[in-house]
Formats: structure tokens, C-alpha cells, sequence
């Protein structure tokens, strides 16, 4: 997977007792706290909103074409 909106997975691999997931490192946090904070909330503009989901549906597409379901 290639795309700007998506995760990289670098690697997956096992023991007997977990599986073990390598992505790339993210900073941020999450999407929800930042939304729902109150400073943040105060500013959140439609247009903000509409970017936002521009990127989620963007990713969502880009797995679609490549015959992925999430």
C-alpha cells in the first residue's frame, strides 16, 4: 500500500504466543480526542471537516482499487 492517507506496514511476523505489527511512527494522537477537545472544537470549521473526510474517503478508494475491504 502506497498512499499518503494510509499506514505503512513494514513487516508482521510471530512467536507462540503474539503476533508482532511494524509500521511506520505516527505522532498526533487520535483523531477523536482532538476533535472532542474543547480548544480544538472551538475552531473546527466545516471546511475542516469536509478536508477531513476528503482524506479518509481518499484512503478508502485507494483500498477499494486495489480490491481491499476494511
Amino acid at each position: 500500500m502506497d498512499h499518503p492517507n494510509i499506514i505503512k506496514l513494514y513487516e508482521i511476523f510471530e512467536d507462540k504466543k503474539y503476533y508482532y505489527i511494524i509500521t511506520e511512527f505516527l505522532t498526533g494522537g487520535e483523531l477523536f480526542e482532538k476533535i472532542t477537545d474543547e480548544e480544538f472544537y472551538s475552531d473546527f470549521t466545516e471546511k475542516d471537516a469536509a478536508n477531513l473526510m476528503e482524506q479518509v474517503f481518499s484512503g478508502i478508494c485507494y483500498c477499494h482499487s486495489k480490491s481491499i475491504v476494511h
